[in-house]
């Protein structure tokens, strides 16, 4: 069986399906070159063709697959599909009897996206691949391990998790395939990179990742081609194929969930906080079932206008440096409130500069130029700022004094 994944020289391009599904296969790219994207167009191919394979979503962005596949099981953080629409999960990741899941998974060839996005990954996952292991030892059917991120779970030191080492060793006999993606092959552990007889390799830039993946290549000339590539673009080589070849992946059929929020523009208010209406009395008498529903009373004593805490106005900054740095205390005080409740990435929604967002009937495409953006703050963000496009020109963008923190990137580029 071939699946049809894309395009080479203009002509339909088609990989091995057996030895994608039981094969070792690394996705290698870059931020914003389209490792996401390759990674969702195969799952689309595989569900297409009843193929099985556990997804490890390191983001919570895959589960977009429902829209067309009702045979792929989402398990997640509870909660999690409060803002998915009509895509609803099928298991909580903390009740699920993980073992049960599998095994039948594995047996009717069924697709599993195992989100990790809202938990403490490391260990979820290290419980995940230990029973798929056991699952696959016991029966011996093709199914697919795909590792997102894989440098979370494999870097190069002792925080590896061992199993998904073995399975890289040890599990094409048991009809278990690994596909591990990166973005950053440098920080991979070895271990599992040289086991990879089939890469998909796309755009690289940093020379330790370029390094990283020239035990791939028969030449110096050939990685550094890798620099050149285009969004999108990919060679693929080892037994998926005849022969090393340039293509690009296909459209998919389900939405990109992993773009970031489009650039808006809104007006600053300049109106006045109104002050804050007067508390109420509290009648002790008349409200107290209502108040002993939540404890004793006497515990706590009783309530009154004089315990409320009257509200605090600092004066009016005299300067522009003065108000720049109350508004920098305000972000940074309202940060820090939120993420405690919060992921950092829902903290901040700061710029995109989104030219092509890869929809076919998206009406957010066309060039993006002469911009400036002066001044942006942020405590614990994805990234200041992202460029998106296939094709369309994004130019003159200006972007200064920048302050703040971000746990992914300050710019990127896709």
């Amino acid at each position: 069986m071939e699946l049809k994944i894309g395009k080479a020289a203009g002509r339909d391009f088609y990989v091995d399906a057996q030895e994608l599904v039981t094969g070792r296969t690394c996705i290698i790219a870059q931020s914003g070159a389209g490792k996401s994207w390759s990674i969702a167009v195969l799952c689309e191919k595989m569900c297409r063709n009843n193929i099985g394979f556990c997804l490890i979503d390191t983001e919570g962005e895959y589960y977009s697959l429902k829209e067309k596949f009702d045979n792929i099981w989402w398990i997640g953080a509870e909660g999690g599909d409060s803002r998915t629409g009509n895509i609803t999960m099928d298991f909580d990741i903390e009740k699920v009897n993980i073992r049960h899941i599998l095994q039948r998974a594995v047996a009717e060839s069924r697709p599993v996206i195992y989100d990790v996005s809202e938990i403490d990954m490391i260990p979820r996952v290290s419980k995940m691949t230990h029973e798929l292991y056991e699952v696959a030892t016991d029966q011996r059917k093709p199914y697919l391990l795909i590792v997102e991120e894989a440098d979370k779970f494999i870097p190069q030191s002792k925080d590896s998790i061992k199993k998904i080492e073995e399975i890289s060793r040890r599990g094409r006999k048991r009809g278990l395939g690994l596909m591990v993606a990166t973005q950053r092959p440098a920080i991979v552990t070895k271990n599992v990179l040289s086991q990879c007889n089939n890469q998909i390799i796309g755009k690289l830039s940093i020379d330790n990742d370029l390094k990283a993946v020239g035990l791939f290549f028969s030449s110096k000339q050939e990685v550094e081609e890798l620099t050149t590539l285009n969004p999108g673009d990919f060679y693929v080589m080892g037994n998926l194929v005849r022969e090393k070849t340039k293509m690009r992946f296909g459209r998919r059929e389900t939405q990109h969930r992993g773009l970031t929020p489009l650039l808006e523009y809104r007006e600053i208010s300049t109106e006045e906080d109104p002050l804050p209406e007067e508390e109420e009395d509290f009648d002790s008498a008349s409200d107290s079932q209502d108040y002993d529903d939540y404890g004793d009373s006497d515990e706590y004593g009783d309530y009154s206008e004089e315990d409320a805490e009257e509200p605090e106005f600092d004066s009016f900054p005299d300067s522009d440096a003065e108000i720049l740095e109350k508004v920098k205390e305000e972000v940074h005080k309202y940060t820090k409130d939120l993420a405690a409740y919060q992921k950092p990435r829902d903290v901040l929604i700061l710029p995109e500069f989104n030219a092509e967002d890869g929809t076919e009937d998206s009406p957010f495409m066309g060039p993006i130029s002469d911009i400036e953006v002066d001044g942006v703050f942020a405590e614990r963000t994805h990234s200041c700022a992202r460029f998106l496009s296939n094709g369309s020109r994004i130019a003159n963008i200006t972007i200064r004094n920048v302050h703040g923190s971000f746990y992914r990137y300050a710019f990127g580029f896709t």
